[in-house]
């Protein structure tokens, strides 16, 4: 669930030390990215072309606080995003493990109708965030993250796994568990980061 690096970052990885310990996130991503590698080039080919002004273009503190500030503020949302999807796996794969506790793995206990059942039931809660987001991204209101958008539909995902536990008739079933509760959060959170990644690029 990445994506590539805004023009804004660009400029001020090209501007900044490579060694700066604040751009560690966007440095990673260049190493695995061609694009962005690309685009690096191109943006430190214009700031070598800004240094050899005489007279520089005077850039207004507000400007430079602004590309800045959007710049780390992406970053600083992609973390959390990150923190709150291993967080969202980790608990439902706690909760598979705990209700499932001294059952044996049948093929048998996957119990394919009840688990679609299953997986549209906790789709009904992961979609809740999507819709929300959607909206609000539409209507100008907020800038979508991926990584977070992709957090929120997996913590409703999991919300509806913990509401399954007494609603499923299967919910001691440890194949049923993992193959059903647990993918149904995993999915939610590919539909959200895909979707939240959709929305960004519409911007």
């Amino acid at each position: 669930m990445t994506q590539h690096l805004e023009s804004a970052e660009l400029l001020a990885f090209a501007a900044a030390s490579e060694r700066d310990p604040a751009f560690a996130t966007a440095r990673a991503h260049l190493d695995q990215c061609a694009e962005c590698q690309a685009r690096l080039r191109e943006s430190q080919a214009l700031m070598a072309l800004l240094d050899g002004i005489d007279e520089p273009p005077r850039i207004s503190p507000a400007l430079r606080a602004r590309v800045h500030e959007r710049a780390f503020r992406r970053a600083e949302a992609s973390a959390w995003g990150r923190l709150g999807i291993a967080a969202a796996t980790l608990v439902s794969m706690v909760l598979a493990y705990l209700d499932g506790r001294g059952s044996d793995l049948r093929l048998g206990d996957l119990v394919p109708d009840l688990g679609a059942h299953c997986l549209l039931f906790q789709g009904a809660f992961a979609a809740i965030p999507l819709v929300v987001g959607m909206t609000l991204s539409r209507a100008g209101r907020v800038q979508v993250q991926p990584l977070v958008f992709a957090a929120w539909t997996m913590s409703f995902a999991l919300l509806g796994q913990v509401v399954l536990r007494t609603h499923c008739n299967a919910y001691n079933l440890s194949v049923h568990l993992f193959a059903v509760h647990f993918v149904g959060v995993l999915l939610a959170g590919f539909i959200g980061g895909g979707v939240g990644r959709a929305l960004a690029s519409a911007r």
